[in-house]
């Protein structure tokens, strides 16, 4: 055999029998220092994939200095690139060697060429170290000339990288076994001391259970499997309005009323069957001077020695329930206020979604609640009318108190307009603001008829000035005299007046233009006058008018 062949079969041997007890940083030098020397290399280095990330990192370096792997590292992270991206990582991925003959001339190592230059090596052969088909990690030979690799040199590393992965694992297992001995040396040396701690904890846990039972606001008892008393703190004893020589070794279905008595007894036959989760339940019992009180009861089954108890904890409700109640009764009187009420109210979040709103207030804008409910409050305001809500809003939110009502135009769903009186108040939580409560008055009709009457004084005085004020005014009452009787054509007019054709007509036009008289065909080719109706409802007044003044009889318009 060849003197290097033998060399190299002494390395693989050295290398498996590494004293897998040493220190794990030592293991991993002496499999670099028998490798390089073997080869004839200048220096070395071995790589590990985390088993969980597969990333990789330099864990052992030969002869590169104690801060090599750090400065690959460092390298690395300064690129942005993981250190996969180097010929190690085609490794970790394909499972086989990979050749460097010049470390100028390689893509993948730009990034560390500095350090080459520094360090003066420039090839390399990164080898896999496997286990089965996974690469556990890399065995890495460098040369400080260009190198070639025979196919003795590649095998030989390709064995040592296997019997390196074999070091490693072993030694990994090792370190886990010296480990786990050493836990358990240190656990048997204080297992007297753990126990005793167990049990001082386990008294101090009783103690204190003991303590926090007893000082518990709540009442809690145990009963046992025939449903018979066997413990009860003072909370307990008060709340149930029974002392402890009265209960304890007692059925507990003394305490319940006859009314009652059935449903308890099913909650009992459920939680024996373990059927019953042991949620909350609301029960009422009997004190033993014979009040009734409201409890909220909560079960759990145990066991305890091999005999099943059940522990129960109670809460007093029984001013909660009348308050409840009580409250309820509030509540359905305000509904009834609410709904009934004539005006229409609402309520609105913060943000102008509408949440509430009473039969009133439907009727108004004529939708159900359903289509109100979480529309904005625009949607049912004209836009001039939204800038006063607005407006009123921010005052309102400032602090100033507002009394006086606000008109503005609602708009309904069939698009009609409705006007209504406005007015609004905060809803608070404390100081917090959480809403908006409104009002509102449809003052619609009463609107249209004060523009009425407005518009009907503006037309009485338009009658006065025209009858009274002008010119011509005899004529033109006598002409609506007669419209008044009946309907007339210009010439019927002319003909009844004993006036002539055009003065008539220019009487009929000026009380055309002013709205005192409307016209219209008859049989198609007649024009025939009337009063309008706004004038035929004001005539009774302006007479009263003409008579207070004493006016010449001639120009009343009725006898």
């Amino acid at each position: 055999m060849h003197k290097s062949e033998r060399s190299k079969l002494r390395a693989l041997s050295d290398i498996a029998s590494i004293d897998i007890t040493l220190e794990f940083d030592k293991i991993l030098q002496n499999i670099l220092e028998i490798t390089c020397e073997t080869m004839n290399a200048n220096y070395g280095t071995i790589m590990l994939a985390d088993e969980s990330s597969n990333d990789l990192r330099i864990v052992a370096s030969y002869r590169l200095g104690q801060d090599y792997a750090e400065r690959v590292h460092e390298a690395a992270k300064k690129a942005g690139v993981p250190l996969t991206s180097s010929p190690s990582g085609t490794v970790l991925k394909t499972g086989k060697y990979y050749i460097v003959q010049d470390v100028y001339k390689e893509p993948k190592g730009k990034i560390w060429l500095h350090l080459s230059k520094e360090l003066g090596f420039s090839s390399i052969i990164f080898t896999p170290m496997k286990r089965g088909l996974k690469v556990i990690g890399l065995l890495n030979i460098y040369w400080t000339d260009t190198h070639e690799f025979p196919d003795e040199e590649i095998d030989f590393v390709t064995i040592a990288a296997s019997q390196a992965t074999s070091v490693v694992q072993n030694a990994r297992i090792c370190c886990r076994l010296k480990n786990n001995i050493q836990e358990l040396k240190e656990y048997k040396e204080h297992l007297e001391e753990k126990i005793h701690e167990a049990h001082t904890e386990l008294f101090d846990s009783e103690r204190y259970l003991r303590a926090v039972i007893d000082s518990s606001l709540d009442g809690i008892a145990v009963v046992n499997d025939q449903g018979i008393f066997e413990f009860g703190n003072d909370s307990f004893f008060n709340i149930i309005g029974w002392t402890r020589d009265e209960l304890i070794g007692q059925y507990f279905m003394k305490v319940i009323p006859e009314d009652t008595k059935e449903l308890i007894l099913g909650h009992w036959q459920s939680i024996q069957n373990l059927n019953d989760p042991g949620g909350l339940h609301e029960v009422k019992i009997k004190t033993g001077s014979g009040e009734i009180r409201c409890l909220h009861v909560s079960t759990s089954l145990t066991e305890i020695r091999g005999k099943k108890k059940v522990i129960a904890s109670i809460l007093d409700i029984s001013e909660k329930k009348k308050l409840e109640i009580s409250l309820k009764e509030s509540e359905a009187r305000y509904r009834e206020l609410f709904e009934n009420a004539i005006d229409a109210i609402f309520t609105q979040d913060l943000e102008g979604r509408i949440l509430t709103m009473n039969n009133a207030g439907l009727k108004i804008i004529g939708c159900t609640m359903d289509e109100v409910t979480g529309s904005h409050f625009s949607k049912w305001i004209a836009p001039d009318s939204h800038k006063k809500c607005q407006e009123i809003l921010t005052r309102s939110l400032s602090g100033e108190v507002i009394t006086k009502p606000t008109m503005i135009e609602m708009i309904c769903i069939n698009g009609e307009r409705k006007w209504v009186e406005y007015t609004i108040r905060l809803i608070k939580e404390g100081d917090r603001i959480t809403g908006i409560h409104g009002t509102g008055r449809d003052v619609t009709e009463n609107k249209r008829l004060k523009q009425e009457l407005k518009e009907s004084n503006k037309q009485l005085k338009l009658l006065w000035y025209l009858i009274v004020g002008t010119r011509g005014g005899n004529t033109r009452a006598l002409i609506l005299k007669h419209l008044i009787d009946k309907p007339h054509n210009a010439n019927q007019l002319a003909d009844a007046l004993n006036m002539d054709y055009k003065t008539v007509r220019h009487h009929l036009d000026v009380l055309v233009k002013n709205g005192i008289i409307t016209k219209e065909k008859s049989n198609g080719y007649t024009t025939v006058y009337f009063p309008s109706k706004t004038i035929e409802a004001n005539l009774n007044e302006f007479n009263q008018e003409l008579n207070s003044k004493e006016i010449i009889s001639k120009k009343l318009l009725y006898h």
